[in-house]
């Protein structure tokens, strides 16, 4: 996203975000006016294709449609914010390798603990209680 879109579309709202070529402002997340205008052309386009294409899926409300697409947009911006490049132990920035292997070691991290925590519980579910 350009600074110069942006300050664009603080001048005129008519040079906003397209559907055709959608962009985001990132850094700013959902305090970007941008970003809150793109989310609205999203949730429009996805009401518009649900009513006419998906006839089968359930009704669901404006709200739940606005929220899905929210944290869809959340978990883009962290995902965003972590491949920024670090400042690693030495005071240097990261290269793009070692930010791809801090993303890769940081999923194994959580993948493992997932795993562990869902061992517990069904080893938990499946053991018998006594009862005294």
């Amino acid at each position: 996203m350009s600074k110069e879109a942006l300050e664009q579309f603080a001048a005129d709202s008519q040079n906003g975000p397209d559907l055709a070529d959608l962009h985001f402002d990132v850094a700013k997340g959902m305090r970007s006016q941008w970003n809150k205008t793109a989310l609205q052309l999203m949730h429009a386009k996805l009401r518009k294709e649900l009513d006419e294409e998906y006839e089968n899926v359930p009704e669901r409300s404006e709200q739940y449609l606005a929220e899905l697409i929210q944290e869809r947009f959340r978990r883009l911006v962290v995902v965003w914010q972590n491949a920024q490049p670090h400042l690693t132990a030495n005071s240097e920035i990261e290269d793009y390798e070692a930010i791809e292997k801090r993303m890769i070691e940081t999923k194994d991290i959580k993948l493992k603990s997932s795993r562990h925590t869902t061992r517990r519980l069904n080893v938990t579910s499946l053991t018998p209680t006594h009862n005294a």
